[in-house]
């Protein structure tokens, strides 16, 4: 009761605002859908229906002109369940981005939490839009299968640059505070950079990064170093995406991955498809990898209808999940598989 009475004072709040300040906007995306999911392997194989968020969030963001070609601007932005109600995390409640910053010619200064530098090139290179079964970060991005051998997708309390665009080519650059007073102190620490190119049917983005985790057994820091490569070309009847990432950390191997893809326009709708795959450096049963097969079919420009079916092959030595059923049901067990087909709708305001 306490937090649905925050949230209407703060819309409310917001719609006072909204009077004063005219570019002042409420907007969100909700995304359900019906996903018919089969585990198959040890210890048992079994076959479940869910009906699953994808990505769901609102969020409040504005702007205002402080003159000589100044501004500033705030997003707050909140993940939410759209099956059950419940707000996407038990800990933050604007857990996807809350960031004040300014701006001008000379490109723009953000401070909260926010999204890192490897994650905005994954929204250009990804045929699935980070969406649906076949979305990119089922294996590349930091999570508990991948045992954190991935790009990181938020850092809080996070200083960020973003260049202007010019002649194509753009830059951000993000340090993450890590606010320790015990050492070792630069755990949690962030650092990360990123350049990209886009000019034309061409596509380019590349970023590296460097979290500083606590070692084992604890007592230093180590380096969780990632870098990633993306490209797209558009052929007009084809648009081709591909990506590689390679991740370093101390007294480890290297985990490696890539993804292949591809979008193939239809009318109004759009056929996807990806294979991706990711493995640790001489480890035996550790290699994953996700085929997918996709449609999307734009009912509107703020209305989506789609379905897709991805494969999850997990090696002996691996435990990947596959979205969205990794956040009804976790990971599955060590080398299970998982297939997915599902059906959903997609809408934006």
């Amino acid at each position: 009761m306490k937090k649905t009475i925050m949230v209407l004072a703060f819309l409310s709040a917001a719609s006072t605002a909204a009077i004063a300040q005219s570019n002042l906007q409420l907007y969100g995306r909700l995304d359900v859908v019906v996903d018919s999911v089969r585990f198959k392997g040890t210890p048992n194989s079994v076959s479940v229906t869910d009906l699953s968020t994808d990505t769901s969030y609102w969020g409040v963001r504005g702007r205002e002109d402080l003159g000589a070609g100044l501004k500033a601007f705030f997003k707050l932005e909140s993940g939410f369940s759209v099956d059950t109600g419940a707000q996407g995390s038990a800990t933050q409640f604007f857990n996807r981005e809350a960031y004040v910053g300014m701006g001008g010619n000379f490109g723009s200064v953000q401070l909260g939490s926010q999204y890192t530098p490897a994650l905005w090139i994954t929204t250009k290179v990804d045929p699935f839009q980070r969406s649906a079964n076949g979305a990119i970060f089922n294996l590349m991005q930091q999570n508990g299968g991948n045992r954190q051998r991935g790009y990181l997708l938020l850092q809080n309390n996070a200083l960020q640059y973003v260049s202007p665009d010019v002649k194509g080519f753009s830059a951000r650059a993000m340090l993450g505070l890590s606010e320790q007073t015990a050492a070792p102190r630069d755990v949690g620490e962030f650092r990360s950079a990123s350049i990209e190119y886009s000019q034309g049917a061409f596509y380019g983005g590349f970023s590296i990064e460097d979290l500083k985790i606590a070692s084992t057994p604890a007592g230093a820091a180590w380096s969780n170093k990632t870098v990633t490569l993306g490209a797209t070309y558009d052929l007009r009847t084809v648009k081709l995406y591909g990506y590689l990432l390679k991740n370093t950390l101390t007294n480890s191997r290297d985990a490696e991955g890539y993804m292949l893809g591809l979008t193939y326009p239809v009318g109004a709708g759009t056929v996807r498809a990806s294979y991706s795959a990711r493995e640790v450096d001489g480890i035996a049963g550790s290699k994953a990898s996700v085929m997918a097969l996709g449609y999307t079919y734009d009912l509107s420009k703020r209305t989506t209808l789609y379905t897709s079916y991805a494969l999850l092959d997990n090696g002996a030595a691996s435990n990947m999940g596959l979205w969205p059923s990794s956040k009804t049901h976790g990971l599955p067990a060590t080398g299970q598989d998982v297939r997915s087909i599902e059906a959903g709708i997609r809408h934006f305001f």
